[in-house]
């Protein structure tokens, strides 16, 4: 993602990037957001809400940030890096919740370039991304859950 952003036409874009503790191109992504500039490499963080709220646009994986970015109404690039990712992240693009780049084994920096462009330049296409993912992940779920057990609790009582 970050050689995509490279891209002449991208560098303006203020970027965060967060880079896990395990992650082994650590000191390659560093130097690439320096040469880059207007990056901040951010270490491991216990939660990246902070940092979605801000932002305009994410490019992020395919797995459990994904509920999170459409929660907070983040429009998003998602290419899925596992291939228990591959169904939500194609159900989720063909109701338009995000644009999936593809498999990471399918997807290069240029293509993810070419997204990246696409999205930018299309305003209305990043608000329809932003409202339909807070329509469908409202951030109530665990309170529907509670209240399942709940009503499952009752009614196991009620029939002893």
């Amino acid at each position: 993602a970050l050689e995509a952003l490279t891209d002449p036409a991208l560098t303006a874009l203020s970027v965060d990037l967060v880079v896990g503790a395990n992650n082994p191109h650590r000191q390659r992504l560093a130097a690439l957001a320096e040469a880059r500039g207007n990056t901040r490499l951010h270490p491991p963080r216990p939660h990246l809400a902070d940092l979605m709220a801000e932002a305009d646009l994410a490019i992020g994986a395919g797995g459990t940030t994904t509920w999170e970015r459409c929660c907070l109404g983040l429009p998003s690039l998602v290419v899925s890096i596992a291939d228990n990712q591959r169904l939500a992240c194609e159900a989720l693009a063909a109701a338009h919740v995000i644009d999936y780049v593809g498999h990471t084994d399918a997807v290069t920096s240029d293509r993810l370039c070419l997204a990246l462009r696409a999205l930018l330049d299309n305003p209305g296409q990043r608000q329809r991304l932003a409202a339909a993912g807070a329509e469908r992940v409202d951030g109530q779920g665990v309170q529907r859950v509670i209240a399942a057990m709940q009503t499952a609790d009752t009614l196991m009582k009620v029939s002893q």
